[in-house]
């Protein structure tokens, strides 16, 4: 891959000057320069109106202009543009004067090669975009009272303010200086793929979750965008973040808690509090995320309800089962197919990444995705894009990828049976459901929960729960976890005649492990 094109206003009147520099700019057969040239200031300011330039390399005595005057225009032409002034006047006190008023280097005729003058100009653009990175700080960041980060390109902080530094308890910029911007996160996984997404769409909003000095965790509102060079017209200069803290009203919201359900997921436990509030920040972060827990703990529920607590409720939410489709129909069902790619391809058809396009896709048991197609989701989630199988044409998506699993995807990776990009790509945030035995707590909750619901479906409303009931169901361990609580209940009240749900209307298998022989 080539150096960036490098695009240079020459204004030099004088022609055999002029075709010097050119041979010393553009000699070399993959040289990144192109050159324009201008044989007076007017028609270099014309020029300058007209197209966009990395670097002007200027001459100040000219037919219609001469000394600083004519550096003097130029910069008031184009002010984020930089100068470098190539006279053919070996005069000290006037390359003092230029430099001081904004030229980026002064350099004599006569006393220049092709390296010194194609280092001068690389070097005139990087110190114009530091300047411009310091007046973006000096005129916003200085002024706001939010705690605000500048980082280049790679994340490297090159800049924070005095709130930046009191909310994540430094007391000097020495200790952050250079530091990754990862390093104040408390996912490290999150900040990367939101430094991507800023370089790729320019800008990000939502909440995140810090960690300071002193290992606090904080909740923040992050609002990140690109600074460009040109007035916001050219290059890439720096990523510019701004935080608001709301640790403390969302530390109130948790102490005023008193809902036992969210979104349809039942659950008063501090487990189940916690979750609550992740779905809550996690569905105002546009990131992929990944829900791991045990068959039947409601992965699908805490899927869903990220999505329709977020800005994409209103877009398409699509779930794929990928443990339910054989291998050689899972990738056709994920990035669709065109006509005669198979032999029961008789008509083109749009995939579940298509169809969600906008919106959410929901990877149910992303862990038996078969190698074949892990390769080709990888690239769905790094580049956006994909093509149907027997296709040519290049399809782009944007979408939210949400997947879940029962295994241990990380175990997995060790064992070789999962690609470690494809599992880093995935679990930018990770969720984690605990089973039903580790919150034994709600079982009369989600009981009553779901005898009213299955009551409501058999038309009856009379039948209660006894507290020998209750007692059954908190010394069973559950390993089917809801899903076999709502099963067994439905088993139970189906077969109950009277107004009470006792023991012995459970089903048998629950029945031997809790009851003494």
């Amino acid at each position: 891959m080539g150096e960036k094109n490098i695009r240079i206003l020459l204004i030099e009147d004088n022609s055999g000057d002029a075709r010097l520099i050119q041979e010393m700019l553009t000699e070399e057969v993959d040289s990144p320069f192109t050159l324009e040239c201008a044989g007076s200031l007017a028609e270099g300011l014309e020029r300058l109106d007209k197209t966009d330039f990395d670097v002007v390399l200027s001459d100040l005595g000219l037919p219609d202009s001469s000394g600083l005057e004519t550096f003097f225009k130029i910069d008031a032409q184009a002010p984020r543009v930089p100068i470098v002034v190539l006279s053919g006047m070996n005069d000290e006190s006037l390359a003092v004067n230029a430099v001081q008023h904004g030229a980026q280097d002064y350099m004599v005729k006569g006393s220049v090669d092709s390296d010194s003058l194609r280092r001068s100009l690389r070097y005139a653009i990087e110190r114009k975009q530091i300047q411009e990175s310091l007046r973006i700080k000096d005129r916003v960041i200085e002024s706001s009272i939010n705690p605000i980060a500048i980082a280049d390109l790679q994340g490297k902080l090159t800049y924070v303010n005095h709130f930046f530094l009191k909310l994540w308890k430094y007391e000097s910029v020495e200790g952050v200086a250079g530091r990754s911007i990862e390093e104040f996160w408390h996912r490290s996984a999150e900040a990367l793929w939101i430094m991507e997404r800023v370089l790729s769409h320019g800008s990000w909003r939502g909440q995140i979750r810090g960690r300071s000095k002193d290992d606090a965790e904080l909740d923040l509102q992050l609002s990140a965008f690109i600074v460009k060079e040109k007035n916001g017209h050219g290059e890439p200069l720096c990523v510019v973040f701004s935080f608001v803290d709301i640790t403390e009203l969302t530390r109130l919201r948790r102490r005023l808690k008193t809902e036992q359900s969210f979104a349809g997921i039942v659950g008063y436990d501090a487990k189940m509090l916690q979750l609550f509030d992740t779905i809550r920040q996690v569905a105002e972060v546009d990131v992929p995320v990944l829900i791991q827990g045990e068959s039947g703990t409601g992965k699908a529920l805490v899927a869903a309800a990220i999505h329709n607590e977020g800005a994409l409720s209103d877009k398409p939410f699509v779930p794929v089962n990928c443990a339910a489709l054989p291998e050689d129909v899972l990738e056709s069902e994920l990035f669709g197919h065109v006509k005669g790619a198979f032999s029961e391809a008789a008509s083109n058809k749009k995939g579940c990444f298509e169809q969600a396009n906008g919106g959410t896709i929901f990877l149910d048991e992303v862990g038996a995705v078969p190698d074949a197609a892990q390769a080709k989701l990888l690239g769905v989630l790094q580049n956006g894009t994909f093509q149907r199988v027997g296709g040519e044409e290049t399809i782009k998506v944007d979408l939210r990828v949400i997947s879940a699993t029962n295994k241990n995807l990380a175990e997995e990776v060790n064992a070789g049976r999962f690609r470690d990009d494809l599992f880093y790509r995935l679990c930018v945030v990770p969720i984690h459901l605990p089973p039903l035995r580790e919150r034994l707590n709600d079982i009369p909750l989600l009981a009553d929960y779901f005898r009213k619901k299955v009551l409501a479906q058999m038309g009856r409303d009379d039948i209660v729960l006894s507290a020998e009931a209750i007692d059954i169901m908190m010394e069973y361990d559950w390993p089917g976890n809801v899903r076999e609580l709502e099963n067994a209940l439905q088993y139970a009240l189906v077969g109950c005649r009277g107004n009470q749900l006792l023991p012995e209307h459970f089903p048998p298998n629950i029945l031997k492990k809790t009851v003494p022989a």
